[in-house]
């Protein structure tokens, strides 16, 4: 059995060969397998998508780290891999970091094995969770759309939040974000906005209800409709 098996693998970017082959032992002796030394940038995001690591440790005095925080989000974004970097602190790193959506982890140098393990073995758990947040994401959209009646989702303040594939076409909007724009009580004809209105607030007090309403699409088609309104708890 190799000795990397079923240990997480991680890709090292340090300028400095000492450095890298410190780290390496470090992280062999902390319960990892480095796959991988970039030693700069630029070299860090073609070694990613080779080697599809567990996570990039990332030194910021790499050669190119100029550019590391959009290197950062590419790594992020194409290859769902979390960064870590190794940084003293320096007058705006901060800054920068704040900058990005998810500003990455960050371990101060010097630090001890048990400091590097602790973050390490957080940053992948915090992405092992976002990868089963996504897939039951995609789960539920897939159900969500494969129902054949209007499914919607709607706020504490009469918003859309959601609509699937089949409430769209009745609207004859091509997107949720279209009818957002417009607000729901643009589609519903005006006589029904009142009613709309309570059996919304019954809803948001933990009540049932049912309206029969009529709704008039982007295209001028006016269709009745009878929802069922029910809390989400």
């Amino acid at each position: 059995m190799s000795p990397a098996a079923n240990k997480p693998t991680i890709l090292i970017v340090a300028g400095e060969a000492m450095a890298a082959r410190d780290l390496e032992q470090q992280l062999w002796a902390s319960g990892f397998a480095p796959v991988g030394h970039a030693t700069t940038v630029t070299q860090a995001l073609v070694l990613a998508g080779a080697l599809r690591p567990d996570l990039v440790l990332m030194d910021l005095q790499a050669p190119g780290a100029a550019v590391t925080w959009s290197a950062t989000e590419t790594i992020r974004a194409q290859f769902a891999v979390p960064v870590v970097f190794l940084t003293a602190p320096a007058e705006g790193e901060a800054d920068n970091r704040a900058g990005l959506p998810e500003p990455p982890a960050c371990l101060a140098k010097p630090f001890t094995d048990r400091e590097l393990r602790a973050v390490l073995e957080l940053s992948l758990y915090q992405r092992r969770m976002e990868a089963r947040l996504e897939l039951s994401e995609q789960r539920f959209r897939t159900i969500f759309d494969a129902e054949p009646e209007c499914v919607k989702v709607v706020g504490l303040h009469d918003e859309l939040l959601e609509m699937n594939v089949a409430g769209l076409a009745i609207l004859e909007a091509d997107s949720v974000e279209e009818v957002k724009a417009l607000s729901l009580f643009n589609f519903i004809l005006p006589e029904y906005h009142a009613a709309f209105r309570a059996l919304h607030k019954d809803a948001i007090a933990g009540k049932s209800g049912l309206l029969e309403f009529e709704v008039v699409g982007l295209r001028g088609t006016r269709r009745w409709l009878e929802t069922h309104a029910a809390p989400i708890a």
